[in-house]
């Protein structure tokens, strides 16, 4: 199984022609789009698949990484306080991409606020939208 570089550094300052990024696990050095081309042999990745790790979740069993390197939808897996409620997570997982991605919008702020004392709200890029 393959896995996708998940820590790239910037080697270059910002606005540089041609900007090298290296990836922190195996050291691959290039532009972004070239060091994504290629899988990583060093990625750290889980044993779960993206739907095992799924069914884990909604069982309130949150894992990380799964094979694919990511974490579960509310960051719940390396900060349990932020786990969803049962039918929240039951809800996510029947839901199609597009209802998942919006539900989504609220796990990075909820991880920013966990971890900061920053208040954070995602608008549709309309000042006055708090929908």
């Amino acid at each position: 199984m393959s896995a996708q570089h998940m820590a790239m550094l910037a080697i270059d300052p910002p606005g540089a022609p041609n900007r090298r990024r290296r990836c922190r696990d195996c050291g691959a050095v290039g532009s972004f789009d070239e060091v994504r081309a290629n899988p990583c042999p060093r990625a750290r990745v889980g044993d779960m698949s993206p739907d095992q790790q799924l069914v884990a979740w909604v069982d309130g069993r949150p894992v990380c990484p799964n094979t694919d390197g990511e974490c579960c939808p509310d960051f719940s897996c390396c900060m349990p306080k932020l786990l969803w409620p049962p039918e929240k997570r039951v809800a996510f997982a029947k839901a199609d991409q597009k209802a998942r991605e919006k539900m989504m919008m609220g796990a990075p702020v909820a991880l920013i606020e966990a971890v900061s004392d920053t208040s954070v709200r995602v608008t549709r890029g309309e000042p006055d939208d708090h929908g």
